[in-house]
């Protein structure tokens, strides 16, 4: 009876004093003495110490049960406990077993996983500059200047993947504008040298997903993630609704400036009759391929920046190339949809004091197609948002 006293004493203090640890003390102290008598020379024949500091015999419980030994402090039964850490360290983490898909993950450079706080200022900076030379460059005037410092400083405050996705599209956009200068200007009814987007064009352009980059931040504090609907389809479908945003914006804007200067006359997309080259909604080969190509650089630039700021599973990683055929169908549609909307819901007619095509009535405007309901930048912020919808419901269930 001494002995059972003790041996309940000390295990009051070593194993239910401990919050991780609950085994049933039936398991370990049976009702018969015989038990305890063996754990006692066994404890004996270990060098005199304590039975919890060596495994118990068996014991038996019932005809044909027999109870598993308790595992010594540290073992592999008891990972994770507080008894298997080492003097000087943390709790220890569990073991994964061999094949684990953490066992392959991607490890997010230190550059790359900065605070708030280092990602605004960063983005401050780069804003700034980028803001000043497209001023400079005539990309934008001075009030689509001050409009795009804030997105630009916005989406790489939220993600740096995002500030780069930006930069993709308008880098992009703004090359493609300035190629055949001269032949646009005798087919553009507001052509301007070099672009000179204004707050209103950026906007029209960028409020969707600039909304987008904030609900990520605040939702996964600025943490980049890998499309994976099982994870979160929120999350998904927000990164999935930015890429579409941009693929939109970048396919549009290579079509309308590429596919002014093909040599192909254009077809009104609704009729497919030939229309002259201006017209809203007039689509041409030449066109819809820069459209596709205009998408694929947005889901090259999402995938590759993703390599060094998104972490997940090889698995998964490989998964992430399906963005590249989606982002070039999402320029492609975005294009289409954007044409669609300006055949039927934004007025064209040639004006032959001009010799142009124009978007607004006149006494010398012959009507080629659409009627007067949207302009040129509602145009562009509906199919962007039409596309921004369908992108991220794609990604969720691609993904």
């Amino acid at each position: 009876m001494e002995l059972e006293h003790i041996l309940q004493q000390n295990f009051k203090l070593g194993v239910f004093c401990s919050p991780f640890i609950s085994f049933p003390l039936s398991r370990l102290f049976p009702p018969s003495l015989s038990s305890l008598r063996s754990a006692q020379h066994a404890a004996a024949s270990d060098g005199g110490r304590s039975p919890f500091s060596s495994p118990l015999p068996p014991t038996v419980h019932g005809a044909g049960q027999t109870a598993a030994p308790r595992r010594r402090r540290g073992s592999a039964g008891l990972r994770g406990s507080p008894s298997a850490r080492q003097p000087g360290q943390g709790v220890a983490a569990p073991r994964r077993r061999k094949g684990h898909p953490r066992d392959h993950a991607m490890v997010i450079p230190a550059a790359f996983s900065s605070s708030l706080v280092v990602r605004s200022a960063v983005g401050a900076s780069l804003a700034a500059l980028i803001a000043a030379r497209a001023v400079r460059r005539r990309s934008l005037d001075a009030s689509g200047g001050i409009a795009g410092f804030v997105v630009m400083a916005v989406h790489i405050a939220c993600g740096y993947r995002y500030g780069a996705v930006l930069m993709a599209f308008f880098f992009s956009s703004s090359k493609v504008t300035k190629i055949g200068v001269d032949r646009k200007r005798r087919v553009e009814e507001d052509f301007k040298e070099g672009g000179q987007r204004n707050w209103i064009q950026v906007l029209a352009n960028s409020t969707v997903a600039t909304i987008l980059v904030v609900i990520f931040e605040i939702m996964t504090g600025g943490q980049d993630q890998c499309l994976d609907s099982n994870g979160s389809k929120i999350i998904t479908g927000i990164i999935g609704g930015i890429i579409g945003h941009y693929c939109c914006c970048n396919g549009d804007t290579w079509s309308s400036e590429i596919g002014v200067l093909s040599d192909e006359q254009p077809r009104l997309i609704t009729t497919l009759k030939p229309v002259r080259k201006g017209t809203n909604g007039g689509v041409t080969l030449q066109g819809l391929l820069a459209a596709t190509g205009g998408g694929l650089i947005i889901g090259l630039t999402f995938v590759i920046v993703g390599l060094l700021t998104a972490e997940c599973s090889f698995d998964m990683a490989l998964r992430q190339l399906l963005v590249l055929p989606i982002s070039a169908a999402a320029g492609l549609l975005g294009s289409l949809i954007d044409s669609l909307l300006g055949a039927t819901l934004q007025f064209s007619g040639y004006c032959s004091v001009r010799k142009k095509v124009v978007s607004k009535r006149g006494p010398t405007v012959t009507k080629i197609s659409g009627i007067t309901v949207l302009d040129n930048d509602a145009v562009n912020a509906v199919s962007v948002l039409i596309t921004t919808v369908l992108t991220a419901y794609a990604c969720i269930y691609i993904f």
